[in-house]
């Protein structure tokens, strides 16, 4: 059991190996889609299927796995130090606001390209709910959670 909790954490880990071989596929399938790939599943009706799951599914991969290393990095950084996650500082107001402003831009360039390149009016609604709900209800609470911090450390 323990082992396969290992492997895939392997798998989510970024080393330069996932990252040639998922590059690799993903411009084999974005120049190749009319020529190799859409001969091989358009007969299946699979095509259109294949190719977004791997023109989407490819650079989602490489996202999780750049986050999701970061992340560990910082957990077993901090492991020994208590952290607080909503007591706020300058720092993670900063990091609130360039997080604020990369999902809004992120969502309105997939809006772009959802309608521009592909023609489908498609609205994406993982980074609009990150930067209508997410952001600004974490930044509330951690507001809240810092006044009352302060407030009873000053009794």
């Amino acid at each position: 059991m323990k082992k396969r909790k290992n492997r895939n954490c392997k798998i989510f880990l970024w080393n330069w190996r996932n990252f040639v071989i998922s590059a690799i596929i993903f411009i084999f399938i974005f120049f190749y889609r009319h020529r190799g790939i859409k001969i091989l599943f358009e007969p299946l009706g699979l095509y259109p299927f294949i190719y977004y799951f791997f023109l989407i599914g490819i650079p989602l991969y490489l996202l999780i796995t750049l986050v999701y290393t970061f992340a560990i990095k910082k957990i077993r950084f901090k492991k020994s130090k208590k952290t607080n996650f909503f007591l706020l500082s300058w720092k993670k107001t900063g990091i609130a606001l360039i997080a604020f402003v990369i999902a809004v831009v992120i969502h309105n360039l997939a809006y772009a390209f959802f309608l521009g390149i592909l023609g489908i009016e498609f609205e994406e609604p993982v980074f609009f709910l990150f930067a209508t709900i997410g952001i600004p209800l974490y930044f509330l609470i951690s507001v809240i959670y810092t006044l009352i911090k302060k407030l009873r450390k000053r009794k």
